[in-house]
């Protein structure tokens, strides 16, 4: 199986699913009634997040070395992460309250992991 039908594919739907669940949890608050629901996501777009970083680095750069594509992904999906979280804060759509800082962390972290799983379901695909 090549890298577009291993790697790609599965990144374009699951930014489909991830978009319908968002879409979804807001209409029907399930960020506010499920606590798991926050982090499925975040782990999810971590995941989708680092499948796309990591066919961009396999597309790039041929001979890329493993602990470049981890750094690389990891870097990329804490990048957007941060970004993300700083557009809620400032948009004010960030919880209020004192586990603001704590949600905040566990958001980042479970996009971190999500990218891990994804750097390590798509080492299989890389081109020898």
């Amino acid at each position: 199986m090549n890298q577009f039908r291993a790697i790609l594919v599965p990144t374009l739907l699951l930014s489909i699913l991830v978009y319908f669940l968002h879409t979804i949890a807001l209409e029907n608050y399930f960020y506010w009634i499920y606590w798991w629901f926050d982090i499925l996501l975040h782990t999810l777009t971590g995941f989708v997040l680092g499948l796309l970083i990591v066919f961009i680095l396999y597309r790039l750069f041929h001979s890329i070395s493993s602990r470049s594509v981890l750094f690389l992904t990891i870097a990329g999906v804490l990048i957007v992460a941060i970004v993300w979280e700083i557009f809620e804060y400032v948009n004010g759509f960030a919880l209020t309250h004192g586990s603001y800082i704590l949600d905040t962390i566990g958001d980042i972290l479970f996009g971190l992991i999500g990218a891990y799983i994804a750097i390590k379901y798509s080492s299989k695909f890389k081109d020898k």
